[in-house]
């Protein structure tokens, strides 16, 4: 019995440590269903071009308008992602302790990066979006940045003997 009672215990900690990355997962989904995301970026991109036209008052073209609305989408694909990594090397550096750091940023990364292929293919079957190979590289970006960032942290850590 007490053999089962610690697998039981393994698992819910193993469970409760991926709950952040459960978290954001949910939201990318959420996020990935809703047709009206176009709208809203717009809706971001007026109101940071109302910010700068009353800061430095200037005729914005339509191009400048586009281009920001497509940096303000991708900007969030990247954040996205980066959150998603760092979730995932939280619960991966819990449930594989004695391993080493590269291999549970590996896994972190590979987990992370499957996820997004899957949301990208999810997205293809929504009336309103379109999932593409180019916003998997985006989201890779962002998986990447978190994975320099974590890395260096350790090594920032570990040469100044924080523990």
């Amino acid at each position: 019995m007490n053999k089962y009672k610690k697998c039981y215990e393994s698992l819910l900690i193993g469970f409760v440590h991926f709950i952040p990355s459960l978290v954001v997962m949910s939201f990318i989904f959420i996020a990935s269903n809703d047709s009206s995301s176009g709208e809203k970026s717009n809706l971001i991109t007026s109101l940071i071009f109302n910010i700068l036209s009353f800061i430095s008052p200037r005729n914005l073209s339509s191009f400048d308008i586009d281009i920001v609305n497509f940096a303000i989408r991708k900007i969030a694909h990247i954040s996205e992602y980066f959150v998603l990594m760092l979730s995932n090397f939280y619960f991966f550096s819990n449930v594989l302790k004695n391993q080493k750091i590269r291999v549970i940023l590996l896994y972190s990364f590979l987990f992370t990066l499957s996820y997004s292929t899957l949301d990208e293919f999810h997205q293809s079957f929504i009336p309103t979006r379109v999932g593409t190979y180019k916003d998997v590289l985006i989201d890779s970006i962002g998986i990447l940045l978190a994975y320099l960032t974590i890395f260096e942290y350790k090594n920032f850590k570990n040469l100044n003997g924080i523990y």
